[in-house]
């Protein structure tokens, strides 16, 4: 048996799934492995392994069985239990769809004496319900303010926007698209020539290797690349993270970036948006079912295909615009965080929404480490406890449990990142110190040549920081405010959780309290990572001005 704990023994135990594994049954640890086997086939995507976690995650968590003991009685609780908590229909229809294909899965190993979800109702899920399309006009407003902006960032959208509206393939498919497939494939041209203006732009053209992605991240965003004229960055091959694909997230972004620019509202501002409205738009452009096909990259029989554009709705009329923001000829300043405040997880972290004097207070405090955040989280732990004791039925025990071996893992990452942190870096950043005051002190030396009047010491004259070191500043800067402002929510989260009395609340309160530790522990490697930068940076800098003085004393040629 393997020292790590089995997936399903996680869900079901936390912390304690090591020790219970150990003392599981044999039938626990065969439904335990085939569990992983399951994952592991379910795994070519890293979204649909991610939503088959989470959806046997709530199940077991709310039931408080494993799969081996589950009946259909519990999953059908467990529906009603989604819909009172509000999930949608299509998430409780896909959970059932999860929990049947592993049972299936099972049968097929022959485990297990049926499925438990067949039969069970699936909530009834219309197509394309819901779906806002862009109309005709609000596509040549988005592609306009994409247009406009000649930064190289700005190109890779163009590109990615205009090739998710003319080209139906699946999102995974198009964000990996690779330099061979532009090459040697038949890209419709305008979105050839938008990919090839894009990479000119980032300066990657001539260095282009067939496997190399076409939608490419930066590797340090906001500290790569040389600020041109009218605001605009210059990049080199070299700044680009050829060998990964940009994430869904960057692309989410600069699509809301550029629709609010244009006046679009947010409902239509999706990735998923956007490729709905290219298949209307070709449906309407008379495509037939047969390019349609082709156009969405699809297998599927015919029939499926003419009954799924047959649900797609119609574009909507051409009706008022929302007032814009764009100014002809202005250059976007992209930034980490473009959304506005309370979009995806409602946490209060962006810097915008906090008191700038509460801020420099912060920041003032000079804290270290995450001593305070390890505090924290033993605290709200704690409460989470007390507060099981007193449940007032199994469903908000089952919460509070779920709430606790959450925490409690964030509170082991948290405990060793501290510690890592306190070790890591010393001696390089340390090194950097002793250079700077050796230096300030040269400035300030006398010599004495042959019992001449003593030298006078050095006029020096400040120049500029090299721009590499001046890059890494500015960055380092703006990352020690941003951590400033995790630190104040993350106190201000706390404060909330001690006054709450509703159990529902607490633990959301106790959930952002981890996902904001989280965050600051991302952000506390990045500044170590920083830090590191500047150490290799300035030791190569202290090595040329040692061979520039030693070539201008003839030491060496």
């Amino acid at each position: 048996m393997d020292e790590k704990a089995w997936t399903m023994m996680g869900f079901l135990f936390g912390d304690a799934a090591e020790v219970a594994q150990r003392n599981a049954t044999p039938e626990a640890l065969r439904w335990c492995e085939a569990f992983e086997g399951w994952l592991e086939e379910r795994g070519r995507t890293r979204s649909t392994l991610k939503q088959s976690k989470l959806a046997w995650r709530r199940l077991v968590q709310q039931c408080g069985k494993g799969p081996w003991e589950l009946g259909r009685e519990d999953i059908e609780e467990h529906l009603r239990w989604m819909e009172v908590q509000g999930y949608a229909a299509a998430t409780r229809a896909n959970t059932v769809g999860m929990v049947s294909n592993f049972y299936e899965f099972c049968a097929g190993k022959g485990l297990g004496e049926g499925n438990p979800a067949e039969g069970v109702r699936r909530p009834q899920v219309g197509r394309y319900v819901g779906q806002a399309l862009l109309s005709r006009e609000e596509v040549g407003r988005l592609l306009r303010a994409l247009r406009r902006d000649k930064s190289a960032l700005g190109r890779r959208d163009y590109a990615f926007v205009l090739a998710r509206l003319r080209m139906g393939v699946a999102l995974e498919r198009l964000r990996s698209l690779r330099w061979r497939e532009v090459r040697e494939g038949e890209l419709p041209g305008e979105v050839k020539g938008a990919i090839w203006e894009a990479l000119e732009a980032g300066g990657r053209l001539e260095t282009m290797g067939d496997e190399d992605y076409v939608f490419a991240p930066l590797r340090e965003p906001g500290v790569a690349g040389v600020r041109k004229e009218h605001g605009i960055r210059e990049y080199r091959a070299e700044d680009w993270a050829t060998g990964k694909a940009v994430s869904i997230d960057a692309l989410r972004e600069g699509l809301k970036l550029y629709g609010r620019l244009a006046g679009i509202e947010e409902g239509k501002l999706t990735l998923m948006a956007l490729r709905r409205t290219g298949m209307r738009l070709r449906v309407e452009d008379g495509a037939s079912v047969k390019e349609m096909q082709g156009f969405l990259g699809s297998v599927e029989d015919a029939r499926f295909t003419r009954y799924r554009l047959g649900k797609l709705p119609g574009l909507p009329e051409d009706g008022k615009r929302e007032s814009a923001s764009w100014e002809e000829g202005r250059v976007v300043e992209r930034t980490a965080s473009p959304f506005r405040p309370g979009e995806g997880v409602v946490h209060g972290m962006y810097m915008k929404s906090q008191p700038p004097e509460a801020v420099a207070a912060i920041l003032a405090e000079k804290i270290e480490g995450l001593e305070e955040e390890v505090a924290g989280l033993r605290v709200l732990a704690r409460g989470l406890v007390e507060r099981q004791e007193r449940a007032r039925n199994r469903q908000e025990y089952m919460q509070l449990w779920g709430a606790y071996s959450m925490t409690t893992q964030r509170l082991k990452m948290v405990i060793q990142v501290e510690k890592a942190l306190a070790e890591a870096g010393k001696e390089g950043l340390q090194w950097v110190a002793d250079v700077e005051e050796m230096t300030a002190k040269l400035m300030e030396l006398e010599v004495e040549v042959d019992g001449d009047a003593p030298l006078r010491r050095m006029d020096y004259k400040e120049e500029e920081e090299p721009e590499a070191l001046e890059g890494l500043e500015l960055g380092a800067r703006r990352l020690a405010e941003e951590i400033a402002v995790s630190r104040y929510m993350l106190r201000n989260l706390f404060q909330r959780a001690m006054e709450v009395e509703e159990t529902g609340e607490y633990v959301r309160m106790v959930e952002l309290y981890g996902a904001g530790c989280v965050r600051l522990v991302k952000m506390l490697q990045a500044e170590r990572g920083m830090g590191m930068r500047k150490v290799r940076r300035m030791q190569e800098l202290l090595q040329q001005a040692i061979g520039d003085v030693a070539r201008e004393m003839g030491l060496m040629e």
